[in-house]
């Protein structure tokens, strides 16, 4: 982690590499992620704050589906009155099965049917999130702002795993994918989990925040106490 300040401005950052997280790396593996904030106080005395959180190259499903960046940048302003705030959540190069993806706030969008050798025989994206009972959508922004007091929570990719619909559709799955790509992708693929259980991992979460008071006005107090 690295941070600086200046009379005007404080800055931090923080960056980390590929490791083992509380999930096992067959189900869910990240290479690297970092965060950055910076506060300042702009040319019209508004005091701002960014914050930007971003992941890269996400592997879910033993490289079912792979994810290239998930950015979020955040802002919140405050005048000592009013407060505001802005930024968003992008993901970037996403492939389900080899397909090229888009995901945004209603869910993945196929781009296209894929131009290679494979492309008439691979499934569709939807019947794939499917079978692996796999969703994905970006996270709405939740604000909260009261006066001059303003904050901005974004969670980013939002990836839920069924892990019973994954073991039940193993072998469904399976079936569905060409020998070519069944063998790349589906070869790292964890033991089968039988547990009745659901997990959602926000990439790209972050919060931030700013609140300020009025600017001292000194001509309110011009001839206070003066005879």
């Amino acid at each position: 982690m690295s941070a600086s300040s200046t009379k005007q401005s404080g800055t931090a950052s923080s960056s980390y590499g590929a490791g083992s997280g509380v999930l096992p790396d067959a189900l869910v593996a990240v290479k690297s992620f970092g965060s950055s904030v910076e506060s300042t106080v702009d040319n019209q005395g508004e005091a701002v704050a960014q914050a930007t959180s971003a992941v890269h190259d996400i592997a879910v499903v033993g490289g079912l589906i792979d994810i290239g960046t998930v950015t979020s940048t955040g802002t919140a302003a405050s005048d000592g009155t009013t407060g505001a705030v802005g930024g968003a959540s992008t993901v970037s190069d996403v492939t389900v099965a080899g397909q090229p993806v888009t995901i945004d706030a209603k869910g993945v969008h196929a781009d296209g049917q894929s131009a290679g050798l494979l492309g008439p025989l691979v499934p569709s994206v939807n019947s794939v999130l499917k079978a692996a009972g796999i969703s994905m959508a970006v996270a709405a922004p939740t604000d909260t702002v009261k006066g001059a007091s303003a904050k901005r929570v974004l969670q980013g990719l939002q990836v839920t795993i069924d892990l019973a619909q994954l073991d039940h559709g193993l072998s469904q799955l399976q079936a569905m994918l060409p020998a070519q790509v069944r063998q790349q992708l589906l070869s790292q693929l964890p033991v089968p989990t039988p547990d009745q259980q659901t997990v959602q991992i926000d990439f790209g979460w972050l919060y931030v925040t700013s609140n300020a008071t009025p600017a001292f006005n000194a001509s309110a107090f011009s001839g206070v106490g003066s005879t």
